[in-house]
């Protein structure tokens, strides 16, 4: 191994170790824990609605998120559980669709460098738990063979004194960056109560913004890159609304 790739994955485990002490003290900050998870197994791998190869993730019975294993993407979050059929082989998502991945993106993984853009060929890796929390772990191989690595521990964002809101928390660090580029999540993120329910304390570029008007106000679809710092791990944040009605007319 090189000098550069040992320094590489010197600092990917730097971060990494950066990213759960962060939650650690995160967790510290919270005026109450985060409930446990609503089920045993609450990841595990299915045919979700069809889709083969899809993790489910229960992090709360407000909130179930899935990724599909074949581009590392997350493609649903909802409330309402699942239902199983066909002892085990078909399994229905249930309730209340908050996040949709667009039917049209195949990879929302970007990489930007010099002026142009190329979507990386994704894999998903080691799946772990531990401590009640999960880590997903990805490869990003762009075109000329390189290797981006990534790290994400999503959780749920429970707000008690708001049971209309919850969110979801995407916790990612990257390592093996080429020099001078970005590596950004590309999402399609529709009926938002506020333009700030997607946002991330690193950057998001906007890059659609179509307002629809109902009778009891406007609610929002945006195309957006989410970047990811290359240096430090990036919190991605998605705030959700069970009635959007309610929550407007603040009932």
């Amino acid at each position: 191994m090189d000098l550069m790739k040992k320094v590489s994955v010197f600092l990917f485990l730097l971060l990494s170790i950066s990213l759960a002490w962060a939650q650690d003290k995160d967790k510290e900050k919270e005026e109450e824990e985060v409930p446990k998870r609503p089920i045993a197994n609450w990841v595990f791998t299915a045919t979700l609605d069809g889709r083969p190869n899809v993790l489910v993730v229960a992090l709360h019975k407000q909130l179930w998120v899935a990724y599909d294993r074949n581009n590392c993407q997350l493609i649903k979050a909802w409330q309402g559980g699942v239902k199983i059929e066909e002892g085990g082989k078909k399994v229905i998502s249930n309730g209340l669709t908050f996040y949709q991945e667009d039917p049209s993106q195949k990879n929302g993984w970007k990489v930007m460098k010099d002026g142009e853009t190329q979507q990386p060929m994704a894999k998903m890796g080691n799946v772990s738990l531990a401590n009640d929390t999960l880590t997903l772990k990805y490869e990003l191989t762009l075109s000329d063979g390189h290797v981006i690595w990534v790290e994400e521990i999503p959780e749920v964002i429970i707000r008690d004194q708001n049971p209309n809101r919850c969110g979801l928390e995407r916790r990612i660090v990257v390592g093996n960056m080429p020099l001078n580029s970005n590596l950004g999540i590309n999402m399609v993120y529709k009926d938002m109560l506020r333009k700030k329910d997607i946002k991330s304390d690193f950057k998001v570029n906007t890059l659609s913004h179509d307002k629809k008007i109902f009778d009891f106000g406007t609610v929002h679809d945006m195309e957006v890159d989410a970047l990811l710092n290359p240096v430090e791990p990036t919190s991605i944040k998605m705030m959700f609304t069970v009635s959007l009605e309610k929550a407007a007319r603040g009932k």
